[in-house]
Parts: C-alpha cells; structure tokens; sequence
C-alpha cells in the first residue's frame, strides 16, 4: 500500500472532529491528509464550511466496514479516530490499522472500551 497521505481524521464530522479539523487545517497547511467518516454529504459540507483545500480527501467509510477501513488507513502514517462512542466505533478501526500497520490515536475517555482495546490489541500493537 501506498503511504501518500500524512493523517486522516476519521470522525470529521462531529463536533470534537471538526474542531480539530479546523485546527488541523489552520495550523499544518502543508500536510497532506483527508478527512473520513460516515457520511459523505456531512463531510463534504465541513469541508466547504471550514474551507479546507481541494487537496484534502474525502473518504466515506462505516466504522464497522473492516474492508474499507483497512483500504483507507493504509494510505496514511496516522489515524486519529474522533467518532465516538468509542465502544461502537474504535475497535474495527483499530484492527484495521494493525492489519495496515498505521499508527493509530484516539482521545477515548470510556474506560471500558480502553481496557478492552489493551486487552485485545497490546500485544500485536
């Protein structure tokens, strides 16, 4: 798989992503990176809210689409995954990002989402 992205924040368009897509626009211009997530109409509309640059990609995938996750987080160095609740949402991800060997980042406060992604992904990690 080919690495040409630096980040992609899958979440975009929740209110927590599209903080940090705001700030991630703002303050990295040249990283190359997309948004993802659900929904390809919300995202569309975030990025024509936040007037992020033609070249961020767009990509719609479910969180529970391992397939399609696995094809999208092995295109970048990192995911930062801010679609909660976590619970429902983060282990796919996380076991996509393994198989891709893409680093992964989340900002999960539910402890038993945490205890249970130690428990599952530590070793491989």
């Amino acid at each position: 798989m080919s690495r040409n992205l630096d980040l992609i924040v899958y979440g975009a368009n929740g209110l927590t992503g599209r903080l940090f897509t705001e700030y991630v626009s703002r303050q990295y211009g040249n990283l190359k990176w997309a948004i993802a997530g659900k929904d390809r109409d919300s995202l569309e509309e975030v990025k024509r809210k936040l007037k992020l640059k033609n070249e961020v990609q767009l990509f719609e995938a479910r969180a529970d689409d391992f397939d399609r996750l696995r094809e999208i987080v092995g295109q970048t160095k990192v995911v930062v995954n801010l679609a909660g609740p976590y619970v429902f949402t983060g282990t796919t991800i996380i076991e996509a990002c393994l198989e891709a060997g893409t680093n992964y980042v989340d900002v999960a406060a539910e402890l038993s989402f945490i205890r249970r992604s130690i428990d599952l992904f530590h070793r491989e990690a």
